[in-house]
């Protein structure tokens, strides 16, 4: 599938690379009221959610700020909730508060049981099916595979959002799991590197973009909002946002001279318009960065200063691959 010389970021794009989550949040919410409980707190339809089918959906304050953002799926006795790395704590110790006492609804924590594994590239379908999938995954689809007598489960590829197929796996057949696809030709991917695939493809991430400083619109997780579901909290703010064009800020790529630093802001005609929320030098765009931008100044091929230099760079859509 590869050759000797190619590297992790290259496999990425051209034959198949994998990478572990270090932080992985798995949250199953039990009990009979489960569904209409997700459904009063986060920002898609779960009545939505099959066997087959995962959803993004995302958890939102009272005033429509992001909390986390789950990928729900179906358990047999629960709902599981894929959350951002390192957000699972915070976000089970908030959901159960917001269980009423005359709900039948439970939330438990089960990240250590599970691990995370993000599968890239063009060969990742090949690989899959070295490993039992029958079909190529479509976006929101899922399957099951078993692998040494325990089943793990695989998301299809979200086009908004993910980079590849994402594997839920029982802890203890990761180290079989990743063997298995070194064996494949896979190649391990570090955080550095998936850091900048994700920019690349101006995906939002947990630390700096997916925080309660921005709303799901403002981040460009407009797919994972329903506009035609019951409450849910935190839905006024999002309506008000979208019935009368109030998303005044949005997630933006940048082509820069240099490389930046996350947190330099952006100045236009002598205002302050916005923030670096991510930054690197690509392989194949050279500097770029994410960034979240007031309109209008975020609209492609805005020129915009950044930082204390004021040196000069140019707004873009995402990702930039089509640019």
């Amino acid at each position: 599938m590869d050759s000797p010389e190619i590297n992790p970021y290259h496999a990425a794009l051209q034959t198949t690379a994998f990478y572990q989550y270090p932080q992985p949040g798995y949250l199953q919410i039990g009990g009979p009221d489960r569904a209409s409980f997700l459904q009063r707190q986060t920002t898609n339809d779960v009545t939505l959610l099959r066997p087959d089918r995962t959803l993004l959906t995302v958890l939102t304050s009272a005033t429509g700020h992001i909390l986390d953002v789950f990928y729900l799926l179906q358990e047999p006795e629960a709902i599981g909730a894929i959350t951002l790395p390192g957000r699972q704590a915070l976000t089970a110790r908030f959901l159960k508060s917001r269980i009423f006492f005359m709900d039948k609804v439970t939330v438990r924590d089960a990240s250590a049981e599970f691990a995370q594994i993000d599968l890239l590239g063009p060969h990742a379908p090949q690989v899959l099916a070295h490993l039992g999938a029958a079909s190529i995954l479509t976006t929101g689809e899922t399957v099951s595979l078993t692998l040494g007598g325990v089943v793990m489960r695989v998301l299809g590829p979200d086009r908004a959002f993910r980079l590849g197929f994402r594997l839920l796996v029982p802890a203890e057949i990761t180290a079989k799991l990743q063997s298995a696809l070194l064996r494949l030709k896979a190649l391990r991917l570090d955080p550095a590197t998936i850091d900048m695939l994700r920019i690349e493809a101006g995906f939002p991430e947990a630390v700096q973009e997916l925080t309660e400083q921005y709303t799901p619109l403002e981040t460009g997780l407009g797919l994972a909002i329903s506009d035609d579901k019951g409450c849910y909290t935190g839905q006024e703010i999002i309506a008000r946002q979208i019935t009368y064009d109030k998303v005044t800020q949005h997630l933006s790529g940048l082509r820069l001279k240099k490389a930046v630093s996350t947190g330099e802001r952006i100045w236009a005609e002598g205002k302050d318009v916005g923030v670096i929320t991510s930054s690197c030098v690509s392989p194949r765009f050279g500097p770029i960065a994410l960034a979240v931008i007031k309109r209008p100044y975020s609209q492609p091929e805005t020129t915009v200063s950044v930082g204390d230099e004021g040196f000069l760079a140019q707004v873009t859509a995402l990702p930039f691959i089509n640019a």
